[in-house]
């Protein structure tokens, strides 16, 4: 194991000790960002341990704003200590992913999907402040210029590429980009919405987790998964404009249905620098450059395919 993640654990069971009596971690996923323990305890539903490094670590206080604001969207909380970045929660049933006969794109499936993670957003945009106030990223459109810059001189990043970046900062600096006086408010955006996050009940209702990636953000950040993994899956434009409806449907308070699809895809469209984020975070070196550069361990991105400079290829080139 990472001696990072063995410490982590040896603490995190100590801990979750206190609160439910002697457990027995079993290893369910172990990353160098965070790990996560199946600690079964009697006849209820397993429970779960989850612990991350300082840098990603904000999802327990995250979880504890989402559970109360929308208790019925999430797996119940057992414990939470976001001051050491951990806890436990119970299991809100079986894994998407693992249900018999998913593995392709269905709009039956997805479509009720994000039209209830939707619901989880607009319950979170009362609570922006208190998030960032926690520690959550600040990944709001008025951000992007900044979060761009703040690759522009990564050293692990190619000369070529630095260079591009600057200059597509600059272009940003003249001409903006996103929705920077957007008509939907910031709320939660997962970070990370895949069919291996999301839970199915026994009533077949949806709960999502693995909140690591979240940050405050404009909340249609979310659909660039969804809407990647449907074109990637041969989804006809048809069946894209439906998938969008169902999920913009939760917004036209804000605006029209067209209004609303030109912003969703202005902001997919920029998605790809939260994602590249997301991963500095997750391979953080624990270091910081001058004037905010980002430091992540190029050892550690070669070994999940360099995913910053990934991501970062696939902002608009202009």
């Amino acid at each position: 194991m990472n001696p990072m993640l063995d410490e982590l654990l040896t603490a995190a069971t100590t801990w979750a000790g206190t609160v439910l009596g002697p457990v027995r971690p079993e290893p369910v996923k172990l990353r160098p960002w965070a790990a996560t323990w199946r600690i079964g305890r009697g006849p209820g539903p397993d429970l779960f341990l989850k612990c991350s490094t300082a840098a990603t670590g904000h999802e327990a206080a995250l979880l504890i704003v989402l559970r109360r604001a929308c208790p019925d969207l999430v797996p119940d909380l057992v414990a939470a200590d976001p001051e050491h970045h951990r806890l436990i929660v119970a299991s809100a049933g079986s894994v998407l992913r693992d249900r018999p006969g998913n593995g392709t794109f269905d709009l039956t499936v997805w479509v009720p999907l994000v039209q209830r993670f939707a619901q989880v957003q607009r319950a979170m945009m009362e609570h922006v402040d208190e998030l960032l106030g926690q520690g959550i990223p600040d990944e709001r459109p008025k951000q992007y210029l900044e979060m761009l810059r703040a690759f522009t001189g990564a050293g692990q990043l190619p000369p070529a590429e630095r260079d591009r970046l600057r200059v597509l900062a600059e272009s940003w600096e003249k001409t903006g980009t996103g929705p920077i006086a957007s008509l939907v408010p910031p709320s939660v955006q997962h970070g990370d919405l895949h069919d291996n996050n999301v839970a199915v009940g026994p009533d077949g209702a949806y709960r999502f987790f693995d909140f690591g990636d979240s940050t405050v953000a404009h909340p249609f950040s979310t659909m660039d998964l969804p809407l990647l993994f449907a074109q990637e899956d041969g989804v006809d434009a048809a069946g894209i404009a439906r998938l969008e409806d169902a999920y913009l449907e939760a917004f036209t308070d804000f605006g029209t249905l067209g209004e609303l699809r030109q912003e969703l895809h202005t902001v997919v469209a920029v998605a790809p620098l939260q994602r590249a984020h997301n991963w500095a975070r997750a391979l953080s070196t624990g270091e910081s450059g001058e004037s905010g550069v980002l430091a992540w361990d190029p050892a550690a991105a070669q070994e999940w395919q360099n995913p910053v400079e990934y991501w970062l290829n696939r902002l608009p080139r202009r």
